[in-house]
């Protein structure tokens, strides 16, 4: 008997509703609407303040849309940054404020200024409205509330202050206002003015004459930069602009006792203008030195051949002129181009080709910070060279413990504007008596008087 075949059922297929696959569709369109309509809109809102497509697609690559949009941040500088991708998104505010390129000297500047306590929008004002030179040295200078006077005085006088020269209408900085105490007194880097100061028990280890070939009977200096000054004498010498010195190392109680003499008689106004305070002198690190040089008749100091050959030499020697009369503004002392600093070669080097009084450049590259948080990045840091030039000072800082006996005084001269100005060689000169002011040299009975008090001093 035959089996029939046993026939399969036939499976229905489900068919989706017309309705879900219409929901489904659009549900897939709002999605891509939900995604592509912000980008657009943000495209579109970037554009609008001026940004190409490219710089567009460079932002949303970088993910600075949001603040971009939020702040409005456009300039040329910040368009041309974010497109050829050098932009420093920590200091977005800037590029906006500047319609030129910004580096990393800026970016340190701007963090310096933030340290001393200005206020964002005052930072960019003074950003939008001076140059890189013209902000330094707020630097050195009193905290102004009201940017705006210093602002104006800056434009008021670019006429004047071009070739190197910096000098303003009115004064911005208080000496001696807020004071403090030097970390590192023997460091040779060591920034000492009206603002800081030297221990009154500080005094310089090994401490050397120089040979009186260069300087008059008793004059001395920290070892290294007695070493270098003879070298920079030599040099000058064979340059046939001869020089020596005339006034080096001072102890604190001699400058003590200068500064009391002229405050007794002039009162503390009156002296601040004819002697600095103790502490306050270069001289006590014996790390600095006036000149005199020899054979230039009566010519002011910084109308000699010698000076001239300073002016571009005397780094090559580790030395520095302290206060460069085209930036008395900012020094505050305008009578003293005879006053040279060593720092040591790299360091002098350094100084020299920034163009900026030592103050400034201390106070820019190489201080400590206030608030660490206003510190910049290691990036900024290394790229303003920050690290090599704090290495290369410290390479030559003595560390160890000071001396606590202060050596045999010598006749230390008070130097005056016109006792540098001499015919007479070293090995026959006798020590002067000087007397410094810092506006006009005072009259010869003055200077006997002081002398005979044994109080005389130099400015610096």
């Amino acid at each position: 008997m035959t089996q029939k075949p046993v026939k399969k059922k036939k499976r229905r297929r489900r068919k989706l509703r017309k309705g879900v696959v219409v929901f489904l569709a659009v549900l897939a369109v709002a999605a891509g609407l939900l995604f592509y309509i912000p980008r657009q809109l943000t495209v579109s809102k970037l554009k609008s303040l001026g940004y190409t497509s490219e710089q567009v697609r460079m932002i949303r690559k970088m993910e600075l849309q949001d603040v971009i949009i939020k702040n409005r941040y456009y300039s040329e500088n910040l368009a041309e940054a974010v497109e050829n991708g050098t932009v420093n998104t920590d200091y977005l505010p800037l590029y906006t404020a500047v319609n030129r390129t910004l580096d990393e000297d800026d970016f340190l500047l701007y963090n310096r200024l933030m340290d001393h306590e200005y206020e964002e929008d005052q930072v960019q004002n003074l950003f939008a409205s001076l140059s890189f030179r013209e902000m330094i040295p707020l630097l050195l200078y009193d905290y102004q509330w009201d940017e705006t006077p210093y602002i104006e005085d800056c434009k008021n006088n670019r006429d004047t202050n071009t070739g190197g020269t910096f000098i303003l209408t009115k004064n911005y900085g208080t000496p001696y206002r807020v004071t403090e105490e030097i970390g590192m007194p023997s460091s040779v880097s060591a920034l000492i003015n009206s603002h800081m100061y030297l221990p009154e028990d500080y005094v310089p280890e090994k401490l050397t004459d120089i040979d009186t070939q260069y300087a008059i009977t008793g004059q001395q200096l920290r070892d290294d930069a007695a070493e270098a000054f003879e070298k920079l004498c030599a040099a000058a010498q064979e340059n046939g602009t001869p020089c020596y010195a005339v006034n080096t190392y001072r102890s604190w109680e001699f400058q003590n006792n200068a500064y009391k003499s002229f405050s007794d008689s002039l009162g503390e106004e009156g002296a601040d203008k004819k002697c600095i305070r103790p502490g306050h002198s270069e001289h006590q690190a014996g790390l600095a030195v006036n000149i005199a040089a020899t054979y230039e008749g009566d010519k002011a100091f910084e109308e000699t051949e010698l000076y001239k050959w300073l002016v571009t030499n005397a780094a090559e020697y580790g030395w520095i002129l302290r206060y460069p009369l085209p930036l008395s503004g900012i020094t505050t002392i305008a009578d003293e181009p005879d006053h040279l600093r060593y720092l040591g070669k790299d360091l002098a080097k350094a100084v020299k080709a920034s163009n900026l009084t030592y103050d400034e450049y201390y106070l820019l590259y190489l201080d400590s910070w206030h608030d660490e948080n206003m510190k910049p990045s290691a990036e900024i840091l290394k790229a303003v060279d920050y690290k090599r030039q704090n290495k290369k000072a410290g390479d030559e800082e003595s560390e160890k413990p000071q001396e606590t006996e202060t050596p045999e005084e010598t006749a230390e001269p008070v130097q005056s504007g016109e006792t540098t100005e001499t015919e007479a060689a070293p090995e026959t000169e006798e020590p002067a008596s000087e007397e410094v002011t810092s506006e006009e040299e005072t009259s010869e009975e003055e200077a006997s008087e002081a002398e005979t008090e044994g109080s005389e001093t130099e400015e610096n």
